[in-house]
């Protein structure tokens, strides 16, 4: 598997995500930092001897929004898939924008799907950013998509995990 390293963003102290929409939603509680961005990390060094990981973040909604934003914004091989047409034109014309004390810079994913073909490459990592009702869904229209040793990440209220091991496996959870 490849590695998936922690970085430390510094971009503002309460970020939020400027939709598709226009509109912007403050994500993070006062009592937590978006300083340091969470992501699954490794203690193997530096990643630049390695091939960098493939990412598929499902659902473009708030939260899967500004992990992407953060994501790209870091340099990462980013994927969206939404199931929504009037999302994924927004996201492939004016990409993610992650909105905090500075202007927001678009970043555009590597491609924006709203259902993944037969001839995508699998990915390293999935994560599901969809609401918990479609996380069945959703985790089973990507399964096919994982690589064979990769990993999903689940961001949804609730515990999931157990839901999402049906169709991956609890080891790849």
């Amino acid at each position: 598997m490849v590695p998936l390293r922690l970085v430390h963003v510094s971009r503002c102290a309460r970020p939020s995500y400027k939709g598709p929409w226009g509109f912007a939603s403050s994500l993070l509680p006062s009592r937590l930092s978006a300083r340091k961005l969470v992501a699954l990390a490794t203690d193997s060094g530096t990643c630049s001897d390695m091939a960098e990981p493939r990412l598929l973040v499902v659902g473009c909604g708030a939260i899967g929004g500004i992990l992407a934003g953060h994501l790209l914004e870091i340099g990462h091989d980013v994927s969206l898939l939404t199931t929504n047409s009037e999302i994924a034109a927004a996201l492939r014309e004016r990409g993610v924008r992650v909105t905090g004390d500075e202007p927001p810079v678009p970043a555009h994913a590597r491609a924006v799907f709203e259902q993944l073909r037969p001839d995508v490459q699998p990915f390293d990592y999935i994560f599901l950013a969809t609401q918990p009702p479609q996380v069945e869904a959703a985790a089973e229209s990507a399964a096919a998509w994982l690589a064979a040793d990769g990993r999903v990440v689940c961001f949804q209220n609730g515990l999931c995990e157990e839901r999402v091991a049906k169709f991956v496996g609890p080891d790849r959870v």
